[in-house]
């Protein structure tokens, strides 16, 4: 039996997709979870960890002012993360399509504000076909690990990941 991320692989290399991630309060697991795959080097471009607001800035292209209107655990940054990232992706004469997929959230257990609690976090999907515009999904989560801050993460992660499986 196939994992989650197994099956991901398989469709990614069925689409002669390549994906690319941008990893806020995920740290790099997603990255991590699909480059644990032998192989997936063939369908993963690579990833962009920018916890810091200037690191989304400058690696994953988010205006500063759609941080400092919205703050970075929102929509508009999960989106922002997700278009910027896959702007980077080169295409490949093989390649048929570019898939982004990014995280923002409050992992905990500090973090929360009265409209953020600790476990919201925001996720993105960019999946742009050769010479078409590129079409973006979101999602809002809600984990319910309350402060525990790695199951929060790995909550997070897999949510993106099976978000993903059912987009593609």
């Amino acid at each position: 039996m196939t994992t989650p991320f197994e099956q991901l692989y398989l469709k990614l290399l069925r689409l002669n997709a390549v994906l690319a991630t941008a990893e806020s309060c995920t740290g790099g697991l997603i990255a991590k979870w699909i480059t644990d795959i032998s192989g997936s080097s063939q369908v993963f471009w690579g990833s962009v960890v920018c916890y810091d607001n200037s690191a989304k800035i400058e690696l994953a292209q988010v205006s500063p002012e759609i941080l400092n209107t919205h703050g970075a655990v929102s929509e508009p940054v999960a989106l922002a993360l997700a278009q910027g990232v896959l702007k980077k992706i080169p295409w490949k004469p093989s390649q048929a399509f570019r898939i982004s997929l990014s995280t923002t959230g409050i992992a905990g257990p500090t973090g929360a504000t009265p409209d953020k609690p600790v476990g919201q976090a925001w996720i993105a999907v960019g999946i742009e076909k050769l010479n078409q515009v590129p079409d973006f999904h979101t999602r809002l989560l809600q984990s319910p690990y309350a402060a525990d801050r790695q199951k929060n993460r790995e909550y997070f992660a897999h949510s993106a990941l099976l978000l993903l499986n059912e987009l593609i």
